[in-house]
């Protein structure tokens, strides 16, 4: 077995009880919940009316977040993220959060020994996409969940650290 070291160099999150590290243990140490009222979406066909949203989360300013970037830059990221559902947005901010914080600079001889390891609390369900939700019930059905993140507990990450071995 190997005995190579793993180091944990930066960490990002994005979750209900915060959208930074900082912001997360405070709250986390001080007892508070993320829990609460839904408010993404009209939920009065659902028996469940709470959940962990993640709130106050602008993902091209958190992607941006301590850096001094053009304008045309800002924009083109905020295109990109149109396209995608909010689950894929944290990911992408806490993974870049992380790498952020660990300072590291890509070179051809480190990139084979960086990486980013994600953890996942639970699926995307956010009726942003009608047509996902429009589906008929057996192409759902059919649906892998390789193919269809939103499915997937695997495909939302919530906490990203940036490793190197």
């Amino acid at each position: 077995m190997s005995k190579r070291r793993v180091v944990v160099t930066g960490m990002g999150i994005v979750s209900p009880v915060g959208n930074d590290i900082a912001t997360a243990w405070k709250n986390v140490v001080e007892g508070h919940s993320g829990i609460g009222p839904v408010t993404n979406f009209d939920v009065s066909a659902y028996a469940t009316r709470i959940a962990g949203e993640v709130r106050d989360f602008d993902p091209v300013d958190a992607y941006f977040v301590g850096t001094d970037t053009p304008d045309d830059e800002r924009r083109a990221i905020a295109k990109d993220f149109k396209r995608m559902d909010p689950f894929i947005h944290y990911g992408i901010v806490a993974g870049t959060h992380a790498f952020r914080q660990s300072g590291l600079v890509v070179t051809d001889a480190n990139a084979g020994r960086i990486g980013i390891a994600a953890g996942a609390v639970s699926a995307a369900c956010t009726p942003s996409s009608p047509r996902r939700w429009n589906w008929p019930r057996r192409a759902r059905a059919r649906c892998r969940r390789s193919t269809c993140p939103a499915r997937s507990s695997t495909w939302s990450p919530a906490t990203c650290r940036s490793i190197t071995a």
